[in-house]
């Protein structure tokens, strides 16, 4: 885990992954997945703005599944 103030270190090296080319590409930096601070972060930017659909309703069978 990382301490809170290193997620800028992490999206750095997330922003440098991005900017390369596909023949260069690599995965995301450990700590993009497993720091509770980018969990916290990516819980406020993306998942706290909008509602985000999962599925369909029409494919849920019951009521309050």
């Amino acid at each position: 885990m990382i301490l809170p103030g290193a997620v800028d270190s992490v999206l750095a090296e997330i922003a440098r992954r991005a900017a390369l080319t596909l023949d260069q590409a690599e995965a995301l930096p450990p700590d993009a997945y497993r720091s509770d601070a980018v969990l916290a972060l990516e819980r406020e930017r993306i998942f706290g703005r909008e509602w985000l659909c999962v599925g369909r309703g029409d494919e849920i069978p019951e009521v309050g599944d």
